[in-house]
């Protein structure tokens, strides 16, 4: 019911219990919905699967410089042909940034306060597959895998000159592998190789052959088989002594038991006579 007066207020009265507001009561209301957990689902693929569509060497030869723009990778499956000669395969860099060293002064570009030089493999090769061939760099990682030895190893920690070819870097030669191929866009470069090996997988899906861990300076280089050799002497030293004194106290012991065992036997037997003795007499 709605009453009105000419007052300078205006009071509504409304019945709650009247069909209309439960009508519109109900319009509204809605039911909260129940959350429900949705657990991630990590599936698990080999780097051929996840690298998407594979380019020919043709084709990744063909695409512009634009292609490559911010750091864009093609991915495709090629084979080392083979090591370009004369040109070099490592720099020297510090160890502890990876920036390579000024080549006219010879001195550090990082601004680490005590860098360490250190060899950094840069490796050219030729790629081959079906529709042609590339050249290409491969830096630190991916040259590493293929040549499975440190670039301080190959390099006799620097002591062979960078464009001095070396007989283990052949083993690179007729591996077949999932490249990822950039390009050096930076037209500065005096670099005559743009193209850059990015990442390296096996296209067998089998684990590539560990890289050996290069050796610290100062760092014993012998073969360790988590037991020093000196360790192993002492301790077959300790364990001959040990068996030694173990059979002495064994000799020691029968002798000992021997003894008593004898004093034992003529007591009972002096101890016999005596009484024998005695029941004579008696």
């Amino acid at each position: 019911m709605i009453q009105g007066s000419s007052s300078s207020a205006t009071q509504i009265y409304l019945d709650l219990d009247i069909p209309e507001v439960q009508k519109y009561r109900t319009s509204y209301q809605w039911k909260c919905p129940t959350l429900q957990k949705h657990l991630p689902q990590v599936k698990q693929v080999s780097p051929l699967e996840a690298a998407g569509k594979l380019y020919t060497i043709e084709e990744i030869s063909n695409l512009p410089a634009s292609s490559f723009q911010g750091g864009a990778t093609f991915s495709t499956i090629a084979k080392v042909a083979s090591i370009i000669p004369s040109v070099k395969w490592y720099y020297k860099a510090c160890k502890r940034c990876g920036k390579g060293y000024n080549n006219m002064t010879d001195t550090p570009t990082c601004g680490c306060q005590f860098p360490v030089p250190c060899p950094m493999y840069k490796l050219p090769l030729t790629l081959t597959d079906n529709s042609g061939s590339l050249d290409a760099i491969a830096f630190a990682r991916v040259a590493e895998d293929l040549v499975e030895r440190h670039a301080d190893h190959v390099s006799m920690s620097m002591k062979i000159e960078a464009t001095d070819h070396v007989l283990t870097l052949d083993k690179a030669i007729g591996k077949e592998k999932l490249f990822y191929i950039g390009m050096n866009t930076d037209s500065s470069a005096k670099y005559p190789i743009n193209y850059v090996l990015r990442k390296s997988f096996s296209v067998n899906n089998t684990e590539s052959t560990p890289v050996p861990r290069a050796p610290k300076s100062g760092e014993d280089t012998t073969t360790n088989d988590n037991t020093p050799t000196t360790h192993k002497l002492t301790s077959i030293s300790i364990k001959e002594n040990e068996n030694r004194i173990n059979a002495k106290k064994r000799i020691d012991f029968t002798e000992s038991d021997a003894d008593k065992s004898n004093s034992s036997k003529e007591l009972e037997e002096s101890t016999a006579k005596k009484n024998k003795h005695e029941n004579v007499d008696t």
